[in-house]
């Protein structure tokens, strides 16, 4: 079973956990994955649980355990996270520098659930509205355009170009 279908069978989980057992689904989830390394799920999820903890003012326990991952580990997602936590923290410049770092990182997008190009833009969307610091405004607008260049056929970047480009001509 690849990674991506583990996501989703846990998101699966998540919305019907009110009618089943959780428990005898995580031992089903268990055999099923049995000899693949479950780290790895910790690791390619989205950063949501960073920013909701930055959005309630929790974040030094996320922080903390971010802190223990071994530098081999330390990719595209974990520098996302250490991303929202630094733009909650009103420390742009870090901030910015672990994005440009999780670019650096960013994986083929090939079994992950969500596209790395887009879940980047995302990221820097909600720092955005979050923060309402315009560097990262540009900072999307620059990696959407980037993402056009080499993904015409996706339609978000230029949504997310047209949404929130200064120059009026980029924006039609």
């Amino acid at each position: 079973m690849s990674f991506s279908r583990v996501l989703l069978y846990l998101a699966q989980i998540e919305r019907i956990s009110s009618q089943i057992d959780k428990n005898f689904v995580y031992l089903h989830l268990n055999r099923v994955i049995k000899k693949q390394d479950l780290s790895v799920i910790k690791i390619t999820r989205p950063p949501v649980q960073p920013l909701a903890a930055a959005k309630r003012g929790d974040s030094a326990k996320v922080s903390a355990r971010l802190d223990k991952f071994d530098i081999a580990y330390q990719r595209f997602d974990y520098h996302l996270s250490r991303a929202v936590i630094a733009g909650f923290a009103g420390k742009t410049a870090e901030s910015l520098n672990d994005l440009k770092l999780a670019l650096y990182r960013r994986p083929f997008t090939e079994s992950r659930p969500i596209y790395t190009e887009y879940q980047f833009a995302e990221i820097c969307e909600w720092l955005y509205q979050a923060t309402r610091n315009p560097k990262y405004r540009d900072e999307a607008v620059r990696w959407a355009k980037s993402v056009q260049a080499f993904n015409p056929w996706f339609a978000w970047p230029y949504a997310l170009e047209a949404r929130y480009s200064n120059d009026n001509n980029e924006r039609r």
